[in-house]
């Protein structure tokens, strides 16, 4: 109500400004396909693919940085796998045909916007054939716009 950015509250599915005490439910605020809900919030880190200095955000009730530039998430790995297993045991829609890897996907290669490293780009073990960034110094992953929904709705074993 008050302008000021929202945070992700103890309850994980409400959002609550720090300084007039407003809510307002997190399921309401779904931005896209992949259901990041962005918190409007600087995330004090840059994209690693478009620079743009991306906001905190929460998938699924869980915390997460976004990039309102090129839809991409940045996600802890324990989150990631929480919320990809959560999310195919959920799904009952149509599964996506899963498509071959360019194998110059693979050889991409994006500095982690936490430590700098460069991050590795592997295909998601689980199901599906995304390709995902990974550091594996800080524990983080880096999901492109749309491979969040790619890995839920590969087919295989739920």
């Amino acid at each position: 109500n008050c302008g000021a950015p929202l945070e992700l509250g103890e309850s994980q599915s409400i959002l609550t400004c720090n300084y007039c005490l407003s809510n307002r439910q997190l399921n309401a605020a779904v931005e896209d396909a992949d259901g990041v809900v962005s918190l409007d919030h600087p995330a004090g880190v840059a994209c690693p693919l478009c620079r743009t200095e991306m906001v905190r955000a929460a998938v699924d009730g869980k915390r997460a940085v976004y990039c309102q530039g090129c839809r991409g998430v940045l996600i802890e790995a324990p989150i990631f796998a929480e919320v990809t297993a959560s999310r195919r045991k959920k799904y009952r829609g149509p599964e996506m045909v899963p498509q071959l890897i360019e194998p110059g996907v693979l050889d991409r290669v994006i500095e982690c916007p936490k430590c700098s490293n460069p991050m590795e780009a592997h295909p998601h073990y689980g199901p599906g054939r995304a390709v995902i960034d990974s550091c594996n110094r800080c524990h983080l992953i880096w999901l492109d716009n749309s491979e969040l929904t790619s890995i839920e709705r590969t087919p295989g074993r739920r």
